[in-house]
């Protein structure tokens, strides 16, 4: 005579089969269950018999959602890790900080080739001029660095101390043939990277298309059509004012900077 209980229903037809073989009785004369004080024919007792919930099912939905949920994860972590770069980009635009005046020395930091004589003119004589005469300070290196400073160094400090680095993409660039170039925009990813209040302009001279740079960051800006296009000129200067926003500097700080020059010293006393 056994106790049968919707706990032990499943466990007994695991053993008693071989209880029945081993004592020489049979299954339905010598085997049955006390239930409420009746005796039942074993045979016949059964989860469904007892009235027993169906826990085969519940386990199995539970197991099906933790699968599902681990599948999941596994795909979303996947993307997010494809997708890196773009979420990136789409984070730093939704927080943007707001730049307290004279939090940088300067508004804007040019990396250009300056082997290119014609798009060296351009900056100097239309580009540079329309910026700073809405108030912006501007840095460009082949007109304000400092003649025998550490160049790396002062690279590196200005950049800094710059609000937002502009970087025109030239073929010569992308195929590694221009170190100076190379170097800011290593230091002026970091530098975007590490602080919210920082932007970075990547500007398309050249037409460049995803496959012609190695770099993976800038072949994202290309892939994803986030570089500003120099075709459109007319709507180039506009572009960039609304990209970088308002000038950070005053003007009082402006006028003292526009009438500096800096050497290498300086920089690093921090002017």
């Amino acid at each position: 005579m056994l106790d049968c209980t919707c706990d032990d229903v499943n466990k007994m037809y695991k053993w008693l089969p071989d209880f029945i073989r081993s004592s020489g009785s049979t299954f339905n004369r010598t085997v049955h269950c006390n239930i409420n004080g009746k005796t039942i024919d074993a045979r016949i007792v059964t989860s469904k018999y007892l009235g027993c919930e169906d826990n085969f099912i519940l386990d199995n939905i539970v197991i099906l959602i933790a699968l599902f949920l681990l599948l999941l994860s596994v795909v979303l972590l996947t993307l997010i890790f494809l997708f890196r770069f773009e979420l990136f980009i789409v984070y730093r635009k939704i927080k943007q900080k707001e730049v307290v005046a004279e939090t940088y020395l300067h508004d804007i930091y040019i990396s250009m080739e300056n082997e290119n004589e014609i798009l060296l003119r351009w900056v100097l004589h239309q580009f540079c001029p329309s910026l700073e005469n809405r108030g912006y300070k501007v840095f460009l290196p082949p007109r304000d660095m400092g003649v025998g400073c550490f160049r790396e160094e002062v690279t590196r400090q200005i950049i800094k101390c710059s609000r937002c680095v502009v970087v025109f993409l030239t073929a010569s660039f992308a195929n590694g043939d221009d170190d100076w170039m190379a170097l800011e925009w290593r230091v002026a990813w970091q530098q975007y990277k590490m602080n919210d209040s920082k932007k970075l302009i990547i500007v398309n001279y050249d037409q460049m298309r995803y496959g012609d740079v190695d770099d993976y960051v800038l072949g994202k800006y290309l892939w994803w059509g986030t570089c500003l296009d120099f075709c459109t000129r007319r709507k180039f200067l506009q572009s960039i004012i609304t990209e970088i926003g308002k000038p950070c500097t005053t003007s009082k700080r402006f006028d003292k900077i526009q009438k500096t020059k800096f050497n290498s010293l300086q920089i690093m006393k921090g002017i």
